[in-house]
């Protein structure tokens, strides 16, 4: 999927099987859930905003990529994560950064076989623009070019 062939907005209420995809309503296997104060969900609900995914089973990391803005690379149980991200002039810039600096319990974990990781920090680090009101989270591609 191309960025001009990518979804701008994804909506998800917490608890709730169901997301909306540029105003589309689709059901969904696994709902968003709040641990640890901050929201989760299996980011496969937002492939349609151009991201792509990779698991590493061995390892047991997930590689979250957007073309243009970087990568996310996180392991189960672990409190930081590694972002690659790409200036304007093209550099790439690793750093092991923690997920949450405020509170080292904010960690990827497996639910019923599927990974749950942290939306905010991830589509932040990729360029995405997360808004949270009461239950429902908006995550949507910038204005702009």
């Amino acid at each position: 999927m191309t960025k001009a062939d990518a979804a701008r907005q994804v909506k998800l209420e917490i608890g709730r099987s169901v997301r909306e995809v540029d105003g589309v309503r689709e059901p969904v296997d696994v709902a968003p859930i709040v641990r640890n104060d901050r929201t989760f969900l299996p980011i496969r609900l937002l492939e349609p905003l151009g991201l792509k995914l990779a698991w590493d089973a061995a390892e047991q990391k997930a590689t979250v990529e957007r073309d243009g803005a970087g990568r996310v690379e996180l392991w189960v149980g672990c409190p930081t994560a590694v972002v690659t991200a790409i200036g304007a002039s093209g550099a790439v810039q690793s750093r092991e950064v923690p997920i949450d600096p405020n509170n080292p319990d904010v960690r990827p974990f497996l639910e019923n076989n599927r990974l749950m990781l942290p939306v905010r920090f991830v589509a932040e680090n990729l360029g995405l623009r997360v808004n949270y009101d009461g239950g429902a989270l908006t995550v949507e591609q910038p204005v702009g070019p």
